[in-house]
């Protein structure tokens, strides 16, 4: 099994692009012909599926491997993030997790779901840098089965629960975990982006081929800095603005009796139909006006 991705509604897919280095620094040797990143999805319910919400621009997160195909087995599955829609993926964090997004993405929490742990992890700036927070009294550990917020996405407080393992307790765990006393600062800067004294940057959309457009429109919105450690207000608005990007040779589709090879690159004709044939057609009964052939 192997994973695709689409930045055209479908018409082009794409394996993902795997990360370079792992979440320790270290460069991941594979080869360059089968190095994809491949991730579960909720038809898994051993692993992490992936993630994203409306409010937290660009971030998804998912668990998977980087090889040729997906892989089922526990010491060979990482967490992921793309901070970009899915063109470009960062690993981190060694093993599966269950994760939660909150503050229109500028606090993600996590925590490992396949073995009992005592704690979550946090992170201010998209998972650069983690911080444990411990859950459970004493020394009782528990396996975290999933980790939830209010519907919009854009509080600071979340709810953790999970199950204790055999012979621990014969309950399992509801925990509220609040980050508002956490708080340093609001961020500021909304009405001037991507200066030194703001917190916020823009974020284009795009796909590989097509560098800032994506779906024909150039679009922006607001969104905090990766390394700017500041809460947003609940009701921050994340406006944004379009305008319609340049075609390109993506944004046309072949003719008939024309394809591209492998999908991408400039339509070339098909040898299946001789020129005569193309033309070989008669006009509907229901057509009025005039009939294009080609």
């Amino acid at each position: 099994m192997k994973t695709v991705i689409s930045f055209d509604k479908g018409s082009v897919w794409r394996q993902l692009t795997p990360p370079l280095y792992d979440s320790f620094g270290k460069k991941i040797y594979c080869k360059a012909e089968n190095c994809h990143l491949h991730l579960h999805s909720l038809s898994n319910n051993e692993f992490g599926p992936f993630y994203t919400t409306a409010n937290s621009m660009g971030i998804i997160i998912g668990t998977g491997n980087v090889g040729e195909y997906l892989s089922h087995n526990d010491g060979e599955i990482n967490t992921y993030l793309s901070r970009d829609g899915g063109v470009t993926w960062d690993e981190i964090a060694k093993g599966s997790h269950i994760y939660e997004i909150g503050d229109h993405g500028s606090i993600l929490v996590m925590a490992p779901n396949t073995i009992p742990v005592d704690y979550v992890i946090y992170s201010w700036n998209e998972g650069k840098s983690w911080h444990k927070l411990k859950i459970t009294e004493g020394d009782q550990k528990v396996i975290i089965t999933n980790i939830i917020i209010e519907p919009t996405n854009t509080a600071e407080k979340f709810v953790v629960y999970g199950t204790y393992p055999e012979g621990q307790a014969n309950s399992g765990l509801v925990a509220a975990v609040d980050f508002f006393p956490l708080h340093d600062r609001w961020c500021k800067g909304a009405d001037k982006p991507e200066t030194t004294d703001s917190d916020y940057e823009y974020w284009n959309p795009h796909s590989e081929a097509v560098p800032n457009c994506l779906l024909g429109r150039d679009m922006k919105y607001l969104r905090k800095k990766r390394d700017a450690e500041c809460f947003n207000s609940e009701a921050t608005e994340k406006w944004s603005y379009s305008k319609a990007c340049q075609c390109t040779e993506s944004d046309w589709e072949c003719d008939f009796d024309y394809f591209r090879k492998d999908g991408e690159g400039a339509c070339v004709s098909s040898t299946t139909l001789k020129p005569a044939d193309i033309h070989n057609f008669t006009t509907p009964e229901y057509c009025q006006d005039f009939f294009y052939i080609s």
